[in-house]
């Protein structure tokens, strides 16, 4: 659901304009969903996770006020059950999607048509919680969760989890660079080989 408002420049009173509206359809809609949210100058920017893939759809202001585009189904796969998939934009046309598995989506033309590519992971890890930033040069920063050991759960005795923080970038005009363990300068973060966890989770980016 999204709804709109301005606020007053003197006072900073918020005023509603719209009623809740409803964004997505019932085709398009997930038990976990996860609505990421980014602004452009001309538009605001919808994303969530589907029952397979990652929908997006758009707002854009116009001389004669808001209009919504249609919901578009970016193809990106990839499911959580406790986090969604994150949007980035640049300008009111070029959208970046990333998937809460690693899935990455990118279109120049306001949805009509995507492009698709795989975040790299480590090998033999699992990837969870990505978030992601796209720079004035259309450069897309990714940072995600590898679990690298997954830990057991359990609340009475230490759970063997190791989960890595992981960054990498996707140049412009494709390609990705600079994969690296964020906190791999850092001793207290490394892997303790024991039954102790080092969990790092739910990062994000700017």
């Amino acid at each position: 659901m999204s709804r709109r408002a301005q606020q007053d420049p003197v006072t900073g009173t918020i005023r509603w304009e719209t009623n809740p509206i409803r964004l997505s359809d019932t085709p398009s809609e997930a038990w976990n969903s996860y609505l990421a949210m980014e602004a452009s100058e001309g538009a605001i920017h919808f994303a969530w996770q589907g029952p397979r893939s990652v929908h997006y759809r758009r707002l854009v202001g116009k001389e004669n006020g808001w209009s919504f585009d249609p919901i578009r189904d970016s193809r990106a796969t990839g499911l959580s059950v406790d986090n969604g998939p994150d949007v980035a934009v640049r300008g009111e046309d070029e959208i970046h999607l990333l998937t809460a598995s690693g899935r990455y989506a990118i279109s120049k033309d306001g949805g009509s048509s995507w492009t698709l590519d795989q975040v790299p992971g480590t090998p033999g890890s699992g990837m969870k919680n990505p978030a992601l930033a796209v720079d004035k040069d259309g450069t897309a920063h990714i940072v995600f969760i590898a679990t690298i050991r997954n830990a057991k759960w359990s609340t009475s005795k230490p759970n063997a989890g190791y989960w890595e923080l992981r960054y990498v970038r996707r140049l412009s005009g494709g390609g990705w660079v600079d994969e690296q363990n964020v906190l791999a300068a850092f001793p207290q973060w490394a892997d303790p080989h024991n039954q102790w966890d080092v969990l790092a989770d739910w990062p994000d980016i700017a």
